[in-house]
């Protein structure tokens, strides 16, 4: 089949003007306004419906991919989605996954930079501080030199003004008491006075040398506070540069941080992963996108509607779990991951279940990634997987992402750099690590057959999820079409019997009126003829016979009349109360019907049950009128509001009778004339009798056709609450049927796109 050059774009506008169409040709082309009004309520019905399909189509429309073919990692928390990807980006050289790792290297290599130009200071501060202890401990020895000679000098002072004292009292001694000691010291100076000279001048002289050694002293101490200074100053020097350069390591350190392996990959906490991460890729000029989905297990609430419009987007799904079992099933309080699953995938047209094995020990790689027994266990995973999502299921996949993860990513200030040295220096390289977690076989698979023929594959995906939404919403109709058509047999059934209960007492009505009418005449002719009866044994002559007799009648008539309509009032009070009893019942049967349908229906999608039965008349009111006809009818037929006219007719059946008799019974004696009188009466009773019943049975027929007419009308009238269900039905079912041509279109126009060559 060849492809057409329609942009696939427009196929959302165009099934939305579908639909609308659709909607707009269910008004009937009917006169009757009370099914145009049904239909209305029908439409009514299937706008909350209709509304949730053009919501989805609308968020189709803004959420499709349509250039580049995606793949979306969804499934459990804490299942490892993140790691495998991270670890993908990392082999598939990721563009913003390049970019970091270039960062993260020249970060690394600037810190390390800066770590040595710290260390380069540090050492020379150290240096420095060594160098000036060694030239103040040179000063201080020099000092502590000057500080011994001075001692020295001021105790040999201190013995030559000793000696001062001593030779001055002895010369004072001599002095005062020898005059000859006297003169001498004044023309000779004595020999205790030349000793003090001598004295006097060392002592001149120990005391300059004492100055100069003080000078020297505070020279030495002057040059010990330059040295100080000194140090102190390019102590200061040294020590400012570090500073700068530490707050430098502190940005770096935080670009490490940033630019490490793994920020993405979950720490254990749940919904560690709140947004939808996107990463495109481009291999061998295959380029395709990697959608990163939040845990479904998490609180779903904040993250749910990134999830949906993350699986519209999506071409294919890979289900990660970190258990080789099949997703748990829900209860009746919540739903369990396996209808979640079923539920937000089954629009897909590929999905893989990706077992992510874990793995947190290199012992666990030594022997083969996946045990028989979890072999087994996939095999049923697979098949509950089938069984869920059916022909868009492909296959399970066993891999363990961790141990590939920590083999290849750069670490910054985490718990990965220890274990990536732990499995490393178990298995020698990252490609054995790579390898036995099976992450290589994978990347190579999905880079090579998965991500082929993407074009058709995106434009098949697209539309099978526009296809899939219509026959949703056409399940979803027909589901409520079917619950309908189940009220409507239910609320026909109990028309059926409503219908036949009102046939049977219009038949009881007719049937009453019947022997209401042979009662009343075989009553009439019971007293008439008991009263002429005893007439005649008076001995009567014919004349007063036939006098007597058309008293009798008219007065036994008047009676008739008035009993028989006594009796006829009865009956009617009788049917129209068990004609108004069947329609309240009819009614209020219907009422429980159609409230018992909107409280028990539970439907998995969004629409209201509820249906207003709706009539514009008051069913019990107009069936009041109808009896009120009926009876009008009966009492027309037979004439029961004017007992004059039968009286009338009475006398005029009679009258043409006795005057018969009168030739007859003028030969015979009295016993015989009474006899005949008696045969006379029997004659003109029954005649009359006859003649009254041929001439009501004669309007009964009048009667038994308005009957069964009103009836009719009693029936049409309870029958318009089924026609409302029924008219209803009709709608869901011509929109059910027109929705599944308009999928199957749009299905037909995907593989003209796509081709199915």
């Amino acid at each position: 089949m060849g492809k057409t050059n329609i942009l696939p774009q427009t196929i959302y506008p165009k099934v939305i003007g579908k639909v609308e169409k659709l909607l707009i040709t269910l008004e009937s082309e009917s006169t009757d306004s009370e099914i145009i009004e049904h239909q209305k309520q029908a439409k009514n019905k299937l706008n909350s419906l209709h509304q949730n399909l053009q919501e989805t189509l609308q968020s189709l429309e803004k959420n499709a991919e349509w250039d580049v073919f995606t793949i979306a990692f969804y499934g459990e928390t804490n299942a490892g989605k993140s790691t495998l990807i991270e670890t993908l980006r990392i082999l598939l050289n990721e563009k913003t996954k390049l970019q970091e790792r270039a960062n993260y290297v020249v970060a690394l290599d600037e810190y390390r930079q800066k770590e040595l130009k710290i260390a380069d200071l540090q050492n020379k501060l150290d240096e420095l501080e060594i160098f000036n202890e060694n030239k103040i401990q040179t000063y201080e020895n020099i000092i502590q030199d000057i500080l011994s000679r001075k001692n020295v000098l001021e105790t040999s002072l201190e013995k030559k003004k000793s000696s001062v004292n001593k030779l001055n009292y002895e010369i004072l001694q001599k002095v005062i008491y020898s005059l000859g000691g006297f003169l001498k010291s004044i023309v000779h100076q004595l020999d205790e006075q030349k000793e003090l000279n001598m004295i006097e001048l060392l002592i001149f002289e120990l005391e300059q040398q004492a100055v100069q050694l003080e000078k020297a002293i505070l020279k030495n101490q002057e040059n010990m506070e330059g040295i100080e200074s000194e140090y102190k100053n390019d102590k200061k020097y040294l020590e400012s540069k570090i500073p700068p350069l530490n707050e430098q390591l502190a940005k770096l350190d935080t670009k490490l941080i940033e630019n490490s392996d793994g920020n993405i990959v979950g720490d254990g906490r749940s919904d560690y992963t709140r947004n939808v991460g996107e990463y495109r890729f481009n291999v061998d000029s295959l380029q395709f996108c990697i959608l990163d989905l939040p845990g479904i297990e998490g609180k779903e609430g904040v993250v749910q509607k990134e999830i949906d419009a993350a699986v519209e987007k999506a071409h294919v799904v890979f289900y990660v779990s970190g258990k080789a079992t099949p997703p748990q099933k829900g209860n009746d309080e919540s739903l369990g991951t396996i209808e979640k699953i079923g539920e937000q995938l089954k629009k897909q047209s590929e999905v893989y279940f990706v077992y992510n094995k874990r793995v947190k020990n290199p012992r666990q790689l030594l022997k083969a990634l996946i045990s028989v027994d979890e072999s087994e266990s996939l095999d049923i995973v697979d098949q509950k997987m089938q069984d869920t999502l059916g022909e868009q299921y492909t296959k399970h996949i066993s891999l363990s992402a961790y141990p590939a993860f920590i083999s290849v990513g750069n670490y910054w200030g985490s718990s990965f750099e220890k274990s990536k040295m732990k499995f490393i220096d178990a298995f020698d390289s990252s490609e054995i690590l790579l390898e036995k977690s099976k992450v290589t076989a994978f990347s190579k698979w999905m880079t090579s057959q998965l991500v082929s023929n993407v074009k058709d594959k995106i434009v098949k995906s697209n539309f099978r999820k526009i296809a899939l939404s219509l026959s949703e919403t056409r399940e979803n109709i027909k589901e409520v079409s079917e619950s309908i058509n189940h009220l409507e047999k239910r609320l026909k059934r109990t028309l059926k019997d409503s219908s036949y209960q009102l046939d049977e007492t219009g038949e009881i009505f007719h049937q009453n009126l019947l022997n209401s009418i042979n009662k009343s005449i075989n009553s009439f002719k019971s007293r008439l003829r008991e009263k002429v009866y005893s007439d005649i044994d008076d001995k009567i002559k014919t004349e007063e016979f036939t006098e007597k007799l058309k008293v009798g009648t008219e007065e036994e008539t008047k009676k008739l009349v008035e009993s028989f309509h006594k009796e006829v009032n009865k009956i009617n009070k009788e049917f129209q109360t068990d004609i108004s009893e069947i329609v309240k019942k009819y009614e209020r049967y219907v009422d429980e019907l159609v409230e018992s349908y909107s409280d028990t229906v539970d439907f998995n999608f969004e629409f209201n049950p509820e249906i207003n039965i709706k009539s514009n008349v008051n069913k019990v009111g107009a069936v009041t009128s109808i009896i009120g006809d009926i009876i009008g009818v009966v009492f027309l037929a037979i004439n029961i509001t004017n007992p004059l006219g039968w009286v009338v007719l009475a006398i005029s059946i009679l009258g043409g009778m006795v005057s018969v008799g009168k030739k007859v019974i003028a030969y015979f004696d009295s016993d015989y004339h009474k006899s005949q009188q008696r045969k006379s009466a029997d004659e003109n009773i029954e005649k009359f009798a006859s003649g009254l019943r041929e001439e009501l049975e004669k309007q009964m027929e009048n009667i038994i056709n308005s009957v069964k007419e009103g009836v009719s009308n009693i029936k049409n009238e309870i029958e318009k609450s089924v026609s409302q269900v029924v008219v209803m039905a009709e709608v869901f079912k011509e929109v059910e049927d027109e929705l599944k041509l308009i999928a199957i279109d749009v299905e037909r126009e995907g593989e003209l796109m796509y081709g199915n060559d």
